[in-house]
């Protein structure tokens, strides 16, 4: 059913545009911003068919093979239907909206661009140096991403804030040649169960670890450490999951501390809990997390980042209950 479902829907896709826009006019607006809306059977649809485009997103996304989906279907500058299915953001469990935001990648770069991020390395005219495959490293609570870009080698970026992408971490093997232009560099990097596996065109494999630095936390580490995955493919989006650790709670408290959302007596206070809850076992853990969550919680409206204060808050109760 699946596998027919997805067929059905990669045919429907050569009439659809799907409302993957970086800035306005999204789906939501398409007519406000000056594409009007059409009749379907006059746009050449049957409305019975057209009907189906939607039921298919709603079977990817019910089958999580899909998390979310924002669709807007025109024809000879038209709209004749425009929906929104799943979730914008897992994590938080954030309904999908017709005037949601999103971040583009792969074959629909070519369509537009959020930011442009450039190279500090200095690069060579022998090298080639494109963005290629990578993947999101799983760190909770933040958009961080590593990519290959061919002879340019290997970064880490955080695009939490997607209009202002930072370059936290970089590898570059230099040239393949020093006398010409030749094939090298990496063609695809992955975060896989720890590690960032790096495939180079003509120099074998590179395998790296990550370090702690004043981007990236030694808790953060460990937290994306956590998620495991049998298998991986990287462009199949699959879901990630953490696991309720302490290392998790203490990765939101180190990113409100560096965001300086909260105070640093109350990162100290915090600290101090989870220090004396992981000490004990049993009930007493338990009581003394579920208290944490609860006086957090109660916290959030008072910081400057109330969402991430949730997630430290919903990480303990979690804790508590594993």
């Amino acid at each position: 059913m699946a596998q027919t479902a997805v067929h059905h829907f990669r045919s429907l896709a050569r009439l659809l545009v799907v409302a993957l826009l970086l800035k306005p006019p999204l789906a939501a607006n398409a007519v406000a911003q000056g594409l009007p809306a059409g009749d379907a059977e006059s746009a050449g649809f049957d409305p019975a068919r057209l009907a189906r485009a939607r039921e298919v997103v709603q079977h990817l996304v019910a089958s999580d093979s899909l998390p979310g989906a924002l669709v807007m279907i025109a024809r000879r500058g038209e709209v004749v239907s425009s929906f929104a299915e799943g979730y914008a953001d897992l994590e938080r469990r954030t309904p999908m909206r017709l005037d949601h935001i999103f971040r583009l990648a792969s074959e629909s770069k070519i369509l537009v661009s959020a930011a442009a991020m450039s190279l500090h390395e200095p690069q060579t005219s022998l090298e080639n140096c494109v963005a290629h495959n990578g993947s999101l490293i799983p760190i909770p609570g933040r958009d961080i991403m590593v990519q290959s870009w061919y002879q340019g080698g290997v970064s880490i970026f955080d695009w939490t804030d997607a209009n202002n992408p930072v370059e936290i971490a970089f590898h570059d093997r230099g040239p393949s040649d020093a006398n010409r232009m030749g094939a090298g560099g990496s063609w695809s990097v992955y975060w896989y169960n720890g590690v960032l596996v790096s495939s180079e065109i003509s120099r074998g494999l590179d395998i790296f670890e990550l370090l702690p630095s004043d981007a990236l936390s030694q808790n953060e580490i460990d937290a994306a450490k956590s998620v495991h995955f049998d298998h991986l493919n990287s462009q199949g989006q699959p879901q990630i999951v953490w696991p309720h650790t302490f290392a998790l709670a203490r990765a939101y408290v180190d990113q409100l501390e560096r965001s300086r959302a909260v105070s640093s007596a109350w990162v100290t206070e915090v600290r101090a809990g989870l220090t004396a809850a992981e000490a004990t076992s049993g009930s007493a853990r338990q009581s003394a997390l579920t208290g944490m969550a609860s006086q957090i919680r109660g916290q959030a409206g008072q910081s400057g980042d109330a969402a991430k204060v949730r997630m430290l808050a919903d990480a303990l109760r979690g804790l508590a209950g594993s």
